[in-house]
């Protein structure tokens, strides 16, 4: 698979072991679409409006904003801010969740990793406990493409439904993305989703698929919306197959000293 236009993104580094000219991603720097537009079509963006925080220490929550983001400060003065980004990517939907830490101004505290994108129900626990806080859920939570009943409902992928996916395919929409506080969570400004971006990379999207199976999964992508039924387009390079299963190209199969 070419690509032309906007990048780089993380899966181009599986270009250097070959591509199928015939197959082409056309990344496009400034498609958008009004959340308004995406909801007539069938995209739906993650919420968090149900999703509860408590304090593991069982004191109140210090709550600052609380509707489909979620924002409260620590004892030491940070403020921290969870809110959904949604993939849409060659037919499936993922959702995700934007974490991110700010240091205030009367703060000495210090932050090693302000922002950081949560793609597992593991993951989410684990950031909200390093903080002294939990999560849990009153009622269900809107996530997937039907509301979900638990954290791993939100995080699970699912396809979409057969007329978005129709819509997506006559489109040429490979992946859409929203980032809900790209405009800031106080701002009136329209939320807008990112259509055959190159911002996959941004949300950490590697943490869902490394960069080969995000490859393989355009490239078929791509290759069905022109030829539709084509096979996959397949990596066949040995290099990729020993770097997938975990060796290292230049000492992993190197002949050791005899001992002689």
């Amino acid at each position: 698979m070419r690509v032309i236009g906007a990048g780089p993104d993380y899966y181009d580094s599986a270009l250097r072991y070959g591509r199928d000219e015939h197959v082409v991603l056309i990344r496009e720097k400034n498609r958008v679409m009004s959340d308004k537009d995406a909801v007539k079509v069938g995209f739906m963006a993650s919420h968090l409006t149900n999703l509860t925080i408590s304090r593991l220490d069982g004191r109140p929550v210090n709550r600052m904003h609380w509707y489909n983001d979620k924002r409260f400060r620590t004892d030491d003065y940070l403020t921290h801010t969870i809110s959904t980004v949604t993939v849409y990517l060659c037919g499936k939907r993922y959702s995700g969740i934007r974490a991110e830490t700010e240091v205030e101004y009367n703060s000495r505290a210090t932050v090693s990793k302000p922002l950081s994108f949560l793609w597992n129900e593991d993951a989410l626990t684990k950031w909200m406990a390093e903080r002294g806080h939990a999560v849990a859920m009153e009622r269900p939570l809107w996530g997937n493409t039907t509301a979900a009943t638990s954290l791993a409902d939100f995080f699970r992928p699912t396809d979409v439904n057969e007329k978005l996916l129709a819509h997506m395919m006559e489109n040429r929409i490979t992946v859409a993305t929203h980032n809900r506080l790209r405009n800031g969570p106080f701002t009136k400004e329209e939320e807008v989703w990112r259509v055959n971006g190159d911002d996959l990379k941004a949300v950490q999207f590697y943490l869902v698929l490394d960069a080969f199976q995000a490859f393989q999964t355009i490239s078929q992508w791509v290759a069905n919306l022109a030829l539709p039924g084509r096979d996959m387009v397949e990596i066949t390079d040995d290099r990729v197959k020993i770097h997938k299963a975990g060796f290292d190209v230049k000492t992993s199969f190197r002949k050791g000293p005899s001992g002689k």
